[in-house]
């Protein structure tokens, strides 16, 4: 969507330079190639905007129901007024193909909306997610519970006293906090 949002403005603000550039009779090639530069980059994002919102689109009028638990989480290089932009990585249960699939969706700006092995409902459709909604582990169907058990972390241990501070990911490897025994 910020494809969408900052291809617009910029295809509106190239037009603007390429109005205000070709009114004036002593508009040189440097000019003309400035525009041009403003102007292909603009469309570039705002296709690139549009494709993303039909992709979503069609996810949500073709796709399947799924559930999906969130595997890792990193920034996607952009940043909107200093802020990252993150990603994430999904572990994707489809029923129809009785199968679990990774797949990535750009989730925004807070990583914390998503914790490492929660778990989300949405509809799945040609490797897109829509998410719809946060769901704890034991609202998930028991016949498609038993999927994500392998990819939970020790599975020895109730998850419920892990939190997601407990967990981070640093160059794509997790992490959990170990409590002292001294401190008990």
């Amino acid at each position: 969507m910020i494809n969408l949002i900052i291809g617009t403005i910029w295809t509106i603000f190239a037009l603007l330079i390429g109005y205000i550039t070709f009114t004036k009779e002593t508009s040189g090639p440097v000019e003309i190639i400035v525009f041009l530069v403003f102007l292909v980059f603009g469309i570039f994002l705002l296709v690139k905007g549009i494709k993303k919102l039909i992709q979503n689109q069609k996810t949500e009028k073709l796709g399947e129901e799924c559930y999906a638990m969130v595997d890792s989480i990193y920034p996607t290089g952009t940043r909107v007024n200093n802020a990252p932009e993150y990603k994430a990585d999904f572990l994707v249960y489809i029923s129809s193909q009785n199968k679990v699939e990774k797949i990535s969706e750009v989730i925004g700006f807070n990583p914390l909306k998503y914790p490492i092995q929660s778990f989300v409902k949405g509809k799945i459709y040609e490797n897109d997610i829509n998410i719809k909604e946060t769901v704890e582990y034991n609202n998930i169907p028991l016949n498609i519970r038993q999927n994500f058990d392998y990819y939970r972390r020790d599975n020895s241990i109730s998850n419920d006293n892990i939190s997601s501070e407990d967990i981070i990911t640093i160059n794509g490897v997790k992490y959990k906090k170990i409590e002292d025994q001294d401190q008990k």
